[in-house]
């Protein structure tokens, strides 16, 4: 583990997300449900202040996952979450007077599901986001903006990135998302070069770096837009280096043996630690 920085360490860092063995809770019931759920009509909208308290891919609104639980369970059971990714199944469980064991392999996930099913302050809480836009309104302004066709400023959303590759016909780089089919988000066997159109097998490609392939933003009047990113766009994005991060981060190795290592293929992307930014100070106005 690296040495404590500004009075934080790593392990510091870890224990918040974990729990010791003898203060998981246990289920209140012995008896379990045999009936099938009838078939129902479930709504979950995506426009909650669960849902869009922060946005993670596979994300399920706690509303579509809360009648399971009440069929299955009984008031003061222990819902297990074993894939929990953002903690959805932890505040379902939370509504329906259950209490929930969550895990997963991503510490991202882990992070999100932690901070969505424990309690705060919602009067600090405000503080700080009042706080954090007074300090870094302008630089978010700043980093996560783009322009409309018309000149217009906009800012962005999100951003979906992709490996680029060289085609071995032309041999000239080009963005995966360039060559699939954008209306269906699949990608076959083979792909055809968006600049030579040669077909390529897939296994034949050789992943480089990412860059900003597709953009979504918004403009003053409140649109909402998408794009694909433009050269100034990716410019923007790959200025930034984690060398300039002065701030403290978590610094943990990613031993070869754990899960998350293996089916990811950290290693085949270079990634072997832990490193997540975390602003502790800022001197921004």
């Amino acid at each position: 583990m690296a040495s404590a920085i500004g009075g934080r360490s790593d392990q510091a860092f870890l224990n918040g997300y974990l729990s010791a063995p003898n203060t998981l809770p246990v289920s209140k019931s012995k008896e379990t449900c045999d009936e099938s759920i009838q078939s129902i009509h479930v709504e979950g909208g995506r426009n909650s202040a669960f849902y869009t308290a922060h946005s993670y891919h596979t994300k399920v609104p706690p509303e579509a996952i809360q009648p399971f639980i009440e069929h299955y369970s009984k008031p003061g059971d222990v819902i297990l979450d074993p894939f929990c990714g953002s903690g959805m199944t932890g505040v379902a469980a939370a509504l329906a007077g259950r209490r929930a064991i969550l895990n997963d392999l991503s510490p991202a996930a882990i992070h999100l599901a932690w901070n969505h099913t424990h309690p705060c302050d919602s009067v600090a809480l405000m503080e700080g986001f009042d706080l954090l836009e007074r300090r870094l309104g302008r630089k978010f302004q700043e980093l996560y903006s783009t322009e409309h066709s018309n000149g217009t400023p906009g800012l962005i959303h999100w951003t979906l990135w992709s490996t680029e590759h060289s085609c071995p016909f032309c041999e000239k780089p080009f963005a995966l998302w360039d060559a699939i089919d954008h209306k269906t988000g699949r990608v076959g066997a083979t792909v055809d070069c968006p600049l030579c159109s040669k077909e390529i097998s897939r296994k034949d490609l050789r992943a480089g770096k990412s860059r900003p392939a597709w953009i979504a933003y918004e403009l003053p009047d409140g649109k909402r837009h998408e794009k694909a990113a433009s050269s100034k766009d990716i410019a923007k994005a790959l200025k930034f280096k984690r060398e300039d991060i002065a701030a403290w981060t978590p610094d943990i190795p990613l031993g070869a043996d754990r899960e998350m290592y293996i089916r990811c293929a950290l290693n085949l992307r270079a990634c072997h630690r832990l490193q997540i930014f975390i602003p502790l100070e800022t001197s921004m106005p």
